[in-house]
């Protein structure tokens, strides 16, 4: 008798769990933020004048980070900016610690469409410059505002421009390396 109800039991739980996973929709998943970092190294020649202004096309594959993760583009839900910070470096990216940003006034970050128009990531005023402008690297304050990054990373290539302020001319070459960490949001 004991072992009939067993039976019993074990053959309606695992009817349940049939029924429930049949049952479950493919479309609603686990919902997760996948962490990504995307770099730029702008050279900035010499000049004589008082603000700057380096554009860098990127390439991401965003289809490889979403199928590395189990999901599909049309899982993607948004793109959220996590992160920006701006180094002197050497050629190769490699932070120069004996360098600051003591000569910039301002500086400015926005993305675009390869043919599209920029749109503001984030900047930092004279004033905020004026507290931080000793570190190498600098962080951007965070956004108060969301912003879906996903029209432009969802592209092949997409452009990242760094520009800004400065109180003297730049007499040798530099390197400044942005360094943009975001969270694909997605469900799988």
């Amino acid at each position: 008798m004991k072992k009939n109800i067993f039976r019993t039991l074990f053959v309606l739980t695992l009817l349940s769990g049939a029924t429930f996973l049949a049952a479950c929709d493919e479309e609603v998943g686990i919902k997760v933020g996948i962490p990504q970092t995307i770099t730029s190294v702008y050279a900035v020649d010499p000049f004589t004048g008082t603000s700057f202004n380096n554009t860098d096309t990127v390439s991401f594959n965003l289809d490889s980070v979403i199928t590395e993760n189990g999901g599909k583009r049309e899982n993607i839900e948004s793109i959220e900016l996590t992160g920006i910070s701006l180094a002197i470096t050497d050629s190769n990216g490699n932070v120069i610690t004996t360098q600051n940003f003591s000569n910039f006034k301002s500086l400015s970050a926005r993305i675009a469409e390869i043919n599209g128009d920029y749109t503001s990531i984030n900047s930092i005023d004279s004033a905020k410059m004026d507290s931080i402008k000793m570190n190498n690297p600098i962080i951007f304050p965070n956004r108060t505002e969301s912003l879906n990054l996903l029209p432009f990373i969802s592209q092949a290539q997409f452009r990242i421009q760094m520009a800004g302020s400065i109180m003297n001319p730049v007499t040798t070459k530099m390197y400044l390396k942005s360094t943009i960490t975001v969270k694909v949001n997605a469900s799988l």
